[in-house]
């Protein structure tokens, strides 16, 4: 009888938290807070995979390094062109209140030829 083989990189996320996670998908704003340790990148991973799996969605995943507003900027550009929009690389880190407006709203319009679009920060509480 052959031994069976066990797969350590099994992802346990019970009832309870998928049915905290399904209201994501209809909000345009979601923040996952809990204690360092809880699990919160790794149950946004799998949500993510499963709504890919569901449907056909633009997914870009920022992640925040340090509270060095210049890294986080080359980390947003970064993370849009690896999703396939290049036009963040001639933009500038928006320095007041009319620069973030245009910027949104360019970002929406090209957001906009998309379906499903989830962009995720991880880590967005380094940033003051």
């Amino acid at each position: 009888m052959a031994r069976q083989k066990w797969n350590l990189n099994t992802i346990y996320i019970s009832e309870r938290l998928k049915a905290c996670l399904r209201p994501v998908t209809c909000c345009a704003l979601t923040t996952v807070v809990a204690p360092m340790g809880y699990g919160k990148t790794t149950a946004i991973n799998w949500f993510l995979d499963e709504q890919g799996k569901i449907d056909a969605l633009c997914l870009i995943r920022i992640s925040v390094y340090s509270d060095n507003l210049a890294i986080f900027w080359k980390s947003v550009q970064v993370a849009f062109k690896r999703a396939g929009f290049g036009f963040l690389e001639d933009y500038a880190c928006p320095e007041d209140v009319a620069g973030a407006g245009l910027l949104i709203e360019d970002m929406c319009h090209e957001l906009s030829k998309t379906g499903s679009c989830y962009i995720f920060i991880d880590d967005f509480h380094l940033l003051t």
